[in-house]
């Protein structure tokens, strides 16, 4: 994992280099480098987060009650669309009005 972070860090150093360009090319790979490298430290951060805690715990003995976690999940399912609605609505509106 080390490795592979550290060459996430290179790539989006380089193509953060090559910004900004007339024709547009290129500018969505520093943000999917961004993403990828936000992943994979969140990922490992939870591997060595499940291996320390009082007496091993597991993620399954750790987690909430299942009745619980099945109100969150309706909450969600309802709520959830609604703001990606919301957001689309916000993106649609201000389309082409922005200027270089």
């Amino acid at each position: 994992m080390p490795l592979l972070s550290a060459l996430l860090v290179l790539k989006l150093w380089r193509s953060l280099q090559s910004l900004p360009n007339t024709t547009g090319k290129g500018a969505r790979a520093p943000f999917c480098y961004a993403i990828s490298l936000f992943i994979l430290a969140f990922g490992r951060r939870i591997l060595v987060l499940s291996l320390r805690g009082p007496g091993k715990l597991t993620i399954y003995e750790a987690a909430s009650a299942p009745k619980s976690l099945f109100i969150i999940l309706v909450g969600t399912v309802f709520v959830l669309p609604i703001i990606g609605g919301y957001t689309a609505l916000g993106v649609q509106g201000k389309s082409g009005r922005a200027a270089l």
